[in-house]
C-alpha cells in the first residue's frame, strides 16, 4: 500500500497544504528548518499514530492554533485522518470512521522511518533496538501491540508491588508477586518468541543487504541476547517464571524485575565482533540501515505490505557508492520519500521521481524533474 497524497491542515509550519506522490520516489529539497521533516513526520502519523520526535503529538500543532490535522489517500482510494487536539488527545479515523486501537493503522501501512540518528539502533542503548523489534513484531502481528503494552504494565505494576512489601504495605503480598510473576511469564514468552522468529526471518537477508550498501564482502550477524538461558523455544515462559522465582529475592533488596524481554537486546557483529565496539561510524551507519531495510521487507512477505520509506535527511555524510545502493535498495522493495537540502546530494534521480521543494518555510512546491 503506498501514499498517493497528504493534506497537512495547521500542521506544524504549514498552514494549509495538499501534494500529490508518485508511487516510488518522491524528493523533498528545502534549506533546514523549512519543513521537510514535518511533511514526512505527517504521513509518519498516519501510518503509527504517533511523532517521530515528540511524545506529546499536541507540540505538531501549528504556533497559535488549537487543533490541527494530518490526511493521506492510499493507493486504493481510502484514508487515514489524524484529528491533533491541544491536550495531547487525537481522533484517529480510517475511511472517516474512528479507529478502535492505534494498533488498526499498522494493518494499513507499513511506515518506516530512517532518520540521521538511525546510528544509534546499533551504537545505542538496549532499549533501542527492543523498540525496533517490537515495532517489527507489531507491524507483522498487530495482535501483538496489546500483548507488548500489557507486558509493560505488569512490570511497572511489579515495580510498584515490590516497594510496597519493603514498606509492609502490599495487598496480597507474596501471593499477589506470584499472580504477576506468571502473567509476566505468560506475556513476556509470547514477546520473546516472536523475537526470535523475526530474527531468525531476517538473519541472512542483514549480512545480504550490508553487503549490497557497502559493496563488500564484510558479514553482518545479529543474535538475539536474553536475560535468561533459553534452550527450548516452546517452554520460554517457564523459564522465565523459574528464573523470576531464582531472582526475587534480588528483586526485592533493588525494586527490579531483572528477567524478562524488558532486560534483552539485540547483538549485532560485524566479522565476528561487536560492531559497536569495534565499528567506525560508517559501519555502524550501514548496518543499521541494513537492519531497518531488513525489518520492512520482512513485513513485506509476511502481510503483503509494501513499505512506505521516510528516509529524513540520512544520505548526509554517505559517499556516493553507498547513497546509490541505499537509494537503489529501498526503490525495488517500496514507495521512497527522501530529504535533502540540495539535489546534488542525491546524484542521479529516477526520471519517475516526484520533486518537491521548499523555498519557503512551510511552502513545498512540485517541479519539473531535470
Amino acid at each position: 500500500m503506498c501514499v498517493k497524497g497528504v493534506r497537512l491542515y495547521k500542521f506544524r509550519n504549514f498552514s494549509m497544504e495538499e501534494l500529490e506522490f508518485s508511487e516510488k520516489e518522491n524528493i523533498i529539497i528545502g534549506g533546514n528548518g523549512f519543513g521537510k521533516s514535518n511533511l514526512l513526520e505527517g504521513i509518519y502519523i498516519c501510518g503509527s499514530g504517533r511523532s517521530f520526535r515528540t511524545r506529546a503529538i499536541s507540540e505538531c500543532i501549528k504556533f497559535g492554533e488549537k487543533t490541527g490535522s494530518v490526511s493521506l489517500r492510499l493507493q486504493d482510494s481510502s484514508s487515514i485522518r489524524v484529528e491533533i487536539l491541544s491536550n495531547s488527545g487525537k481522533n484517529i479515523l480510517y475511511n472517516e470512521k474512528k479507529l478502535k486501537r492505534v494498533s488498526n493503522l499498522f494493518e494499513i501501512l507499513n511506515i518506516v522511518y530512517i532518520g540521521p540518528q538511525e546510528i544509534e539502533y546499533v551504537r545505542g542503548s538496549p532499549s533501542l533496538r527492543r523498540e525496533l523489534m517490537d515495532l517489527s513484531i507489531m507491524r507483522q502481528e498487530p495482535g501483538m501491540s496489546s500483548t507488548i503494552l500489557n507486558y509493560a504494565r505488569l512490570v511497572k505494576e511489579r515495580y510498584f508491588h515490590l516497594k510496597k512489601l519493603a514498606s509492609g504495605e502490599a495487598v496480597g503480598g507474596e501471593v499477589y508477586l506470584d499472580v504477576l510473576d506468571e502473567r509476566i511469564a505468560t506475556l513476556g514468552g509470547k514477546i520473546v518468541r516472536s523475537r526470535l522468529d523475526t530474527i531468525d526471518s531476517i538473519r541472512e537477508k542483514v549480512s545480504d543487504t550490508y553487503r549490497r550498501i557497502t559493496g563488500n564482502e564484510d558479514k553482518v550477524e545479529i543474535t538475539y541476547h536474553s536475560s535468561f538461558p533459553i534452550k527450548d523455544k516452546e517452554k520460554i515462559p517457564e523459564a522465565i517464571l523459574d528464573h523470576l522465582h531464582s531472582a526475587r529475592e534480588r528483586d526485592k533488596r533493588y525494586f527490579e524485575t531483572t528477567v524478562g524481554p524488558h532486560r534483552d537486546d539485540l547483538m549485532v557483529r560485524l566479522n565476528g565482533f561487536p560492531i559497536r565496539e569495534y565499528g567506525s561510524w560508517g559501519e555502524m551507519r550501514s548496518a543499521s540501515f541494513a537492519i531497518l531495510v531488513s525489518l520492512a521487507t520482512s513485513s513485506l512477505e509476511k502481510r503483503e505490505k509494501r513499505p512506505v520509506f521516510l528516509v529524513d535527511d540520512a544520505f548526509a555524510n554517505l559517499d556516493a557508492a553507498r547513497k546509490k545502493n541505499l537509494a537503489a535498495l529501498i526503490q525495488e522493495n517500496g514507495q521512497f520519500f527522501l530529504t535533502i537540502t540540495e539535489k546534488e546530494e542525491l546524484g542521479d534521480i529516477s526520471p519517475e521521481a516526484f520533486i518537491f521543494e521548499l523555498k519557503k518555510p512551510g511552502k513545498p512546491v512540485r517541479r519539473e524533474n531535470g
